[in-house]
C-alpha cells in the first residue's frame, strides 16, 4: 500500500465515524466509507471539490444534464453533427466513459471533437486557458488512465503537461535499488521504444520529467510505491495547481453532477495537499455533508459509487 493509498484509507475511517455519529447504520457507514477507496484521484478530487458548491450561489456551474445540452449545441455547430448524437457522444465519452477509440472510427475526429468539446466549455465558463492549456485539457479527456489512481492519474497528467516538478523522484532514488528498480519500470513502459529509456532515465535524475513519449504508468507506481507522505503530498500540489489538469477534473465532474469548478480543485491542491502530513478525513466528512445534504443520502451514495465505476 503507497502513502497516498494509506491516506484515503485512513480519512476513509473518519468518514465511517461520522456516518456512525450521525445515525448511520454500521451496514451504509461501511459500504459509503469503503467506496472513497474506489476513487479514481478525479474523482476523489471531484468528490471533495463538492464540499465547495453554494458558498457563492452566483458562481455556480450549471447543472449537468444542462451543462451537456449547452456544449452539445455548440459542438454540434462546429462539428456538423446533429445535436442528439453530439448528446449521446458527450454522455457516452464524459458520464458513461465509452472509450473514445469505440465511439470514433477516425482518430483524427476524435481529436477535433475533444478541441471544440474544452474550447467551448472554457469559454461558457469565462476561463482564459492558453491553447497549449486547451489542448492538455482535451489530452486528459481522452485518456482512460487520467481517471485511474494517483500513479495512473499522475503519469497521464506528467504525460500532456510536461516540466511539472515530482517530489516523487527524489525519494525513489534514494531508496535501495530504487534506480535500478525505476529503470526496470520504465523498461516496461518503454519497452516498444528502447531508445527512449536513456532520455527518461536522465529526466528522472533532474527530477521532472519533460513530455515523456509514452503514459509510464508503472514507473510512476514504483515512484509512489517509494515516496513519503509529504513527497507524495507535494507531488499532488503541484500536478492539481495546473490549470489544464483543474478544468478537466472539473468539466468531468459537472457532466457527472458534481458542481465542482476549477477554482474549487486548485483550492483542494493548495490546502488539503500544502502539509508534509495531510488529513483527508475533515474534508471527506464535510464533503459528504454537503453531497448528501443536496441530493439525500441514498442518491449521493449511488453517485459516488457511479464515480467510482469509471475509475
Amino acid at each position: 500500500m503507497t502513502r497516498f493509498e494509506a491516506l484515503v484509507e485512513r480519512g476513509a475511517r473518519e468518514l465511517e465515524s461520522a456516518l456512525l455519529d450521525q445515525g448511520a447504520s454500521s451496514a451504509e457507514a461501511e459500504r459509503r466509507s469503503h467506496l472513497i477507496g474506489e476513487l479514481g484521484l478525479p474523482a476523489l478530487i471531484s468528490f471533495l471539490g463538492n464540499a465547495s458548491a453554494g458558498v457563492d450561489a452566483g458562481a455556480a456551474p450549471p447543472h449537468s444534464g444542462e451543462l451537456i445540452e449547452r456544449l452539445a449545441e455548440r459542438v454540434a455547430e462546429d462539428t456538423e453533427l446533429p445535436q442528439p448524437e453530439v448528446e449521446r457522444l458527450l454522455r457516452d465519452l464524459l458520464v458513461r466513459r465509452v472509450d473514445p477509440a469505440d465511439a470514433f472510427a477516425d482518430p483524427a475526429r476524435q481529436e477535433a471533437f475533444f478541441r471544440k468539446l474544452v474550447e467551448h466549455a472554457a469559454e461558457q465558463s469565462g476561463l482564459a486557458l492558453s491553447p497549449d492549456e486547451l489542448d492538455q485539457a482535451a489530452e486528459l479527456l481522452q485518456t482512460g488512465q487520467f481517471f485511474e489512481d494517483a500513479a495512473s492519474s499522475t503519469a497521464a497528467i506528467v504525460r500532456a503537461v510536461p516540466g511539472i516538478p515530482l517530489a516523487l523522484i527524489s525519494d525513489a532514488l534514494s531508496a535501495p535499488f530504487g534506480a535500478l528498480r525505476l529503470g526496470a519500470a520504465a523498461a516496461i513502459d518503454l519497452a516498444r521504444m528502447p531508445t527512449a529509456i536513456p532520455s527518461l532515465l536522465a529526466d528522472l535524475e533532474d527530477g521532472s520529467i519533460d513530455r515523456p513519449p509514452a503514459i509510464l504508468e508503472r514507473t510512476f507506481r514504483r515512484l509512489y510505491a517509494f515516496s513519503s507522505l509529504a513527497a507524495t503530498a507535494q507531488t499532488l500540489r503541484e500536478i492539481l495547481a495546473k490549470p489544464s489538469p483543474q478544468f478537466a477534473i472539473a468539466l468531468w465532474a459537472q457532466a457527472n453532477g458534481l458542481p465542482v469548478t476549477p477554482e474549487a480543485v486548485g483550492k483542494i491542491s493548495a490546502g488539503l495537499f500544502d502539509t508534509e502530513n495531510p488529513d483527508l478525513g475533515p474534508a471527506l466528512v464535510a464533503a459528504w455533508e454537503a453531497l448528501s445534504s443536496r441530493l439525500g443520502a441514498d442518491p449521493a451514495e449511488a453517485l459516488v459509487r457511479r464515480l467510482a465505476a469509471s475509475a
